[in-house]
């Protein structure tokens, strides 16, 4: 991948992080209020994403020891 199609995707997942959509009165879901859980889980999918880009474009060192 592209460092322009990286840096694009990274910024898009990165909005959809935020609860912009919630609205005062939601409904709890595990004991937070919906915004909350969305938040974390969307925090999580977001760690894996970045997770998967470095992954595929990490260029790796070779030791010759």
């Amino acid at each position: 991948m592209r460092f322009g199609r990286i840096s694009i995707l990274s910024w898009v997942v990165l909005i959809f992080t935020v609860p912009w959509f919630f609205f005062e009165n939601t409904p709890r879901l595990i004991g937070l209020p919906s915004w909350a859980l969305y938040a974390i889980v969307s925090a999580a999918v977001y760690s894996i994403i970045l997770f998967v880009v470095i992954e595929k474009t990490w260029q790796e060192e070779e030791n010759d020891e």
